[in-house]
């Protein structure tokens, strides 16, 4: 079990440390002014020196991963240390995702290609794989659809996390499929629209699959 466990983090830590190596790689290829913010559209809107890369990458990407390796030992009730692969599959895409997002941004700096397109995919392939994944995840206070009425009752979180996972990997596709027919015309702020409005509708739900619970169960009045 211990053996098993190595290798998952080695497995993390070398997908989260991929970008720091290839900032070492093409250092010297780097303007020395780099964008270090995007706007909605996709479009720099602030820069910087790039010897800034030199502490945020690698303090944003190992401090998320330190962040998610303790959240089993903070959780009140040990709910996450229950999940087993499933909280470790979360812990893979979160790692994935944002290996993917700076190695895209390094490449956009060292190639000057567009870093909108590439982020806008990025962030609608994280919409499908999470939706994939949200059925399997059980009652915890850090990841998933943490609402008052999901937290009260299992029956309204596991509703909640199959009526959202569903919902999230269609309109996830659906985007997909949008973006590769009407390509250079989906931008970043589409995307994180996508995701804001997805989060609402499975609050909402939330909410009402609670009521519906409990007029069932005879206490519509509390």
């Amino acid at each position: 079990m211990k053996y098993k466990t190595l290798i998952r983090e080695a497995i993390l830590l070398i997908i989260s440390t991929i970008p720091i190596l290839i900032l070492w790689q093409i250092w010297n290829l780097l303007p020395t002014e780099i964008p270090l913010h995007y706007n909605f559209k996709g479009e720099a809107d602030s820069f910087g020196h790039k010897q800034t890369l030199l502490w945020f990458l690698p303090l944003t990407i190992l401090g998320i991963y330190v962040l998610l390796l303790i959240i089993p030992f903070v959780d009140p009730k040990k709910r996450i240390a229950h999940e087993g692969s499933s909280f470790y599959s979360i812990r893979l895409i979160v790692s994935m995702f944002l290996s993917a997002v700076f190695i895209g941004y390094l490449l956009e700096l060292k190639n000057r290609t567009g870093f909108s397109d590439f982020i806008s995919i990025i962030i609608l392939a994280f919409i499908v794989t999470f939706g994939n994944y949200m059925p399997r995840l059980k009652p915890n206070y850090f990841v998933g659809i943490r609402t008052p009425w999901t937290l009260e009752h299992p029956e309204v979180w596991s509703k909640t996390h199959r009526f959202s996972g569903r919902l999230w990997m269609i309109v996830g596709i659906i985007l997909l499929i949008i973006y590769a027919i009407f390509y250079n015309r989906l931008t970043p702020a589409l995307a994180i629209i996508a995701i804001i409005s997805l989060a609402f509708i499975s609050v909402i739900y939330s909410f009402i699959a609670y009521k519906k619970l409990n007029v069932k169960m005879g206490t519509g009045n509390e």
